[in-house]
């Protein structure tokens, strides 16, 4: 395998776990404080209609896998730019 798909992969898995985390984090946080607030109790969010649940959960849930999906394109993309600037030798 090639020195510069290994880092893309190696980037791409540090990317996702390091955002996903973050992402989950900030998201289970807005649902828990937003969401199923008195007086309405209710939750108007895209977070709990797409995953069907409420509050910190489906946030939670869709923090996670948002931060995944742009983690891993963010470290595919990183390392892409670093590659072409620092070891494109033409």
């Amino acid at each position: 395998m090639e020195r510069k798909t290994k880092y893309r992969i190696i980037t791409g898995f540090i990317g996702a776990i390091v955002i996903g985390l973050i992402s989950f984090v900030y998201f289970v946080g807005y649902g828990g404080n937003n969401c199923d607030q008195p007086p309405s109790m209710t939750c108007d969010c895209f977070c709990c209609h797409m995953f069907n649940s409420r509050g910190y959960e489906s946030c939670g849930i869709f923090g996670f896998w948002f931060g995944i999906i742009v983690g891993a394109i963010l470290g595919i993309l990183i390392i892409h730019l670093v590659w072409q600037k620092f070891f494109n030798k033409k």
